[in-house]
């Protein structure tokens, strides 16, 4: 087993409702997630930021995020999911509320790395698989565990499902105070140890929630309906 938690807000009901759906779809596969209570916009983020010494310079620089005081809350409550694995001195698997689990994976094989991606990559509007091509050699030896590989231009978009090793906490919480961004950001970019990923991807993100692009909840932008207001 390994601990697991789901980051929620837990006075939002739509919030509460996915992440139930995240825990019932880990239970079809043996696994048992604690739903964690996610730090909000009302906490008022940047302060608690300030009060532990965490730089948010790339925040304010990153013109893509007009929802400051949201991300800043979101990499907080991610940041305070590290901890977790410190405190119980073994790996946690991080997810966002709107995490599905598809599939079983190795956890004994998982905890031999520090950081790695389980989350299927999502591409803009679309969340598909990365292009079958780019992973057939690895058919004969599956579930694989490789140097993150859907990473388009090096990037692997999304932070809705992730295991984390103490060590890898320990250093996590220690960057972020100079380098904290928007959590895919940083994971991506933190070079303290290298990103890998589990392959066949057995969580995906059923991003039609999100709490990101507003306060209360709306239907996430690459989603995007004709009517339903995002802005």
């Amino acid at each position: 087993m390994i601990k697991s938690y789901v980051i929620t807000i837990k006075d939002n009901p739509r919030s509460v409702e996915v992440a139930q759906r995240c825990i019932d779809s880990a239970k079809e596969f043996g696994i048992d997630v604690n739903m964690f209570d996610a730090i909000t916009p009302n906490d008022k983020p940047s302060s608690l930021a300030k009060a532990e010494g965490i730089s948010l310079k790339k925040f304010k620089s990153s013109k893509q995020f007009s929802r400051y005081e949201n991300c800043v809350a979101a990499f907080l409550s991610h940041r305070s999911v590290w901890q977790k694995a410190i405190d119980h001195d073994e790996h946690v698997l991080v997810l966002e509320h709107d995490a599905v689990f598809t599939s079983s994976f190795d956890i004994s094989y998982i905890k031999k790395h520090d950081l790695v991606s389980l989350g299927y990559p999502s591409y803009g509007r679309y969340q598909t698989p990365f292009p079958r091509q780019l992973v057939r050699a690895y058919d004969d030896e599956l579930p694989i565990i490789t140097k993150a590989f859907s990473k388009p231009g090096g990037y692997l978009p999304g932070a809705h499902a992730y295991v984390v090793s103490p060590t890898a906490a320990k250093q996590m919480l220690e960057l972020s105070k100079d380098r904290a961004e928007p959590t895919d950001l940083f994971l991506n970019n933190t070079n303290f140890t290298e990103l890998m990923e589990y392959y066949p991807w057995p969580i995906k993100a059923d991003d039609s929630f999100t709490t990101i692009q507003k306060e209360e909840g709306c239907i996430a932008k690459h989603n995007y309906k004709k009517g339903i207001d995002i802005v």
